[in-house]
This record gives structure tokens, sequence and C-alpha cells, in this order.
């Protein structure tokens, strides 16, 4: 009756845990892709125009500092 086996198996876990890895990559860089690209269209054409002193953003990575600092601050990340 018990013959120690209970049906478990790391075989699939393995796949399982490939692909979620992957998964989770790709959302990242997606997510990371979006909030750059939009981001910087919302404070170019947005956020300059209704701010004084507020300079158009040049490089996307500052707007990659920006959001992990609010992150930080904010704790959301």
């Amino acid at each position: 009756m018990l013959n120690g086996n209970e049906g478990f198996s790391n075989a699939d876990d393995n796949s399982k845990n490939g692909t979620l890895l992957i998964s989770w990559i790709i959302s990242i860089v997606i997510y990371l892709v979006l909030i750059l690209f939009i981001g910087r269209w919302i404070w170019n054409n947005v956020l300059v125009n209704l701010v004084s002193g507020v300079n158009k953003i040049k490089n996307p990575i500052d707007l990659l500092w920006l959001h992990i600092l609010f992150s930080l601050l904010f704790g959301t990340l």
C-alpha cells in the first residue's frame, strides 16, 4: 500500500522554474521599455509645457534613475 513514492517529481519543477524566470525577465524588460519611452514622452511633451523651469530629458536613463528614486522613497519597488 505505501511504497514510499507519493508521486512527487522534481523533473517538472525545473522546467516550470525556467519558464517562470524567462517570463519574469521578459515582463521586466517590457515594463522598463514602456516606462522609459512613455515617461520620456510625457515628460518632454506635457511636463515641460506645464511647469516652468523643467527641461527636456535627453537621456532616458535619467528617467530610470528617477523612477528608482521615487520607488525607494514611496516604497513601491
